[in-house]
Formats: structure tokens, sequence, C-alpha cells
């Protein structure tokens, strides 16, 4: 009779036991990370703390912090990006994500909704893209860690308290010392006079430039405090040496960031990609080039960035490889042996395979 009764507390309580197991692997409540928003979507990586927006279009508009859908989680939010394709950012959308310290924003971005990044205490600089044209109310507000931002002149609207204020929604306090960088007589000069904000003006127009790849444009930005460069895309275009050079066929986000925290962009847009030429005629990867042992083959490359240097690899490198500088805009392939082999040549980081046969 023992046995039969201590059989069955233990059958009793492995069923209690299995049963809590289940039940504590459900949460009271399932925490999304991701999921669609207006006419995008978003995605949340927990291992790195970056949160993605992307689609077509804009984001949805919410009335209270906590409808927005990424609500239960924003103190784990460290970065944001907003890809491009992306128009609007919906009012009140990163609000209170306290531990946000960078937002990439898109050259397709044309608003930012009322209080959108309300008290994002830990976002240190804002780099505003080109293209913009208007930021509503309290859009920065409480952004305490920032002290200085430039506005393009693409901005047309610029809604009461969106930059320099830091405190309550209801009762704003002037940000002590900050600074707007823009161009005289622009939305954002005015703005800053209205709210004695400190300014400065801009001697040129940063805006988006139009380049052939390979090309080159002086930034000018002397006189400034320049901490670093950026882009967004190192293998579209990049800034060296005060310099912006085009890569390949795209759009980058460019730009300095100066030493008080200020990012000044600059969008810019590659009109083509780099290109060979074998015996006057466009390079065909599917074709076979011929050249007799001992004989060379020259390619002749258009659209090579100074500052970027080739690479050359054949696959057979006893059969044929090239013979030329990686600043080279001529390159030389050289037969050494009779076979076949590829040889892969990348100008720009793009990358083309010639197909040689050595005779």
């Amino acid at each position: 009779m023992k046995k039969t009764i201590s059989f069955k507390v233990i059958c009793m309580l492995l069923a209690v036991l299995m049963t809590a197991s289940v039940f504590s692997a459900v949460p009271a409540f399932a925490v999304k990370d991701q999921g669609e928003i207006g006419q995008c979507s978003w995605e949340f990586n927990s291992e790195d703390g970056k949160l993605t927006v992307f689609g077509k279009g804009h984001m949805n508009d919410y009335e209270y912090p906590k409808d927005f859908e990424w609500h239960e989680i924003r103190e784990e939010i460290e970065s944001i990006e907003i890809k491009e394709g992306v128009t609007d950012i919906g009012a009140l959308s990163f609000t209170d994500c306290e531990n946000l310290t960078s937002v990439t924003f898109p050259t397709t971005l044309k608003s930012i909704g009322a209080c959108a990044f309300c008290n994002c205490h830990s976002l240190k600089s804002i780099a505003i893209p080109y293209g913009i044209e208007q930021i509503n109310d309290s859009a920065f507000l409480g952004c305490s860690s920032v002290n200085a931002v430039y506005l393009p002149d693409s901005l047309k609207t610029i809604g009461k308290n969106a930059f320099g204020f830091d405190g309550e929604y209801n009762d704003p306090t002037a940000h002590k010392n900050f600074r707007i960088y823009a161009s005289k007589d622009s939305a954002a000069a005015k703005y800053a006079a209205a709210n004695h904000i400190r300014k400065t003006y801009l001697s040129v127009k940063p805006a988006e430039i139009s380049l052939k790849a390979g090309k080159s444009k002086d930034l000018k930005l002397s006189g400034f405090d320049i901490d670093s460069y950026f882009t967004n895309d190192k293998y579209t275009a990049f800034i060296k040496n005060s310099k912006i050079y085009a890569l390949k066929k795209g759009t980058a986000v460019t730009g300095a960031k100066l030493t008080d925290g200020a990012v000044i962009t600059i969008n810019v847009k590659v009109r083509n990609m780099p290109a060979l030429k074998i015996k006057n005629k466009a390079f065909k990867a599917t074709k076979t080039y011929k050249i007799k042992k001992g004989k060379t083959l020259k390619i002749k490359v258009s659209g090579k960035a100074a500052a970027v240097t080739n690479k050359y690899k054949s696959s057979k490198q006893k059969v044929a490889r090239v013979i030329s500088n990686k600043n080279a805009t001529t390159i030389v392939i050289k037969g050494f042996k009779k076979g076949k082999t590829i040889v892969t040549i990348k100008v720009n980081g793009v990358k083309f395979k010639v197909n040689v046969k050595v005779k």
C-alpha cells in the first residue's frame, strides 16, 4: 500500500512540475520584435539593440507613447536605422527611448512627426539629410545631449520647440548654448532667430551633388572644427582629406561631424558604374579573350577613383595575371603559359571577371 501511494504521489508531482514548466515557458504577454507600421515594417535585434524601419511611404502617427509597437522594449533600443524609401516618421514614434544613441535617416525622408524623438536623452547628434521638408512641434524636445544641429535648405517648416528645448511638452525650457548651423535667410535661420538660439551661417550650401564614378569634389568646409567625416555607404561614395569620392552608381549620405556634435550632411548621387574596355569595345563577361604566350592584353578603365586602389587576382597565376600597378587606369594582363584562367579585377570595389585563354 505504501509503495502504491508513493508511486501515485510521484506521478502527481511530476505532472505538476511538467505543467508548471510548460506554462513558465509562455510569458504573460508576448513582446513583439517585428511588425507593420503604416506603409512600412519594423524589426528589432535584441543582440545589438538596433531597431530597423523599412518600406515605401509613411509610418503610423500615434496619439499616446504606449500605442507604438515597440513601447515595451523602448529602453532596449540603442540605435535606429530608417531605410531608404521611408518618407514620413510618425508622431510620437520614438518618444522616451532613453538609451537611444544614434539614428540614421534616409534621403527619401520628407517629414518628422510631432514629438517623434521626445526625451531621447542619450542621443548626442542628429544628421538631418537634404530633402527633408517638415519637422513638426517638439520633434526633438528633451534631447538634452544634443548641443548643435545642422538644418538643410530643403527644410521649409519647423514646428514649435522642435530643436533647442528641454523639459516637458507643456513646459519647455531653452537648452543652454544650443547652436543651429544653417544658410542665411533659410527657414532654419529664421527659427533660430525667433527662438533666440545661437546660429552659424554656412558660406556654402551643402545639399545634393551629382557625380560620375571616379570623380571627386572638395567639401569646402574650411573654418569649421571638424571632428570626423562619415558616409552611410562606403561602397558608393566616401570622404577623404576633405574630398568626396564617387565610386559606383547609387546614393549615399556623406558629411562631416563637427566637434560640438553638429552633423553637416551632403547627399551624393553617383550616376554610373566604373567600366572596362578591351580593344575599344565594352567588356563582356561572357566572352573569352585570347592572347598569345608572352604577349599582353590591355584593358582601359573608366570611372576609377584616385583614392581607391585596384585589386587583381588570377585563378591560375602561371597561365596569365595582371602585371600593372594597383593605381593603373590601363590594366595589362600578360600570358605566361598555354591554358585558361579567370582574372578578377576590382575597380572601386566593383568586381569584373575576365575570361582569358593563352594560346
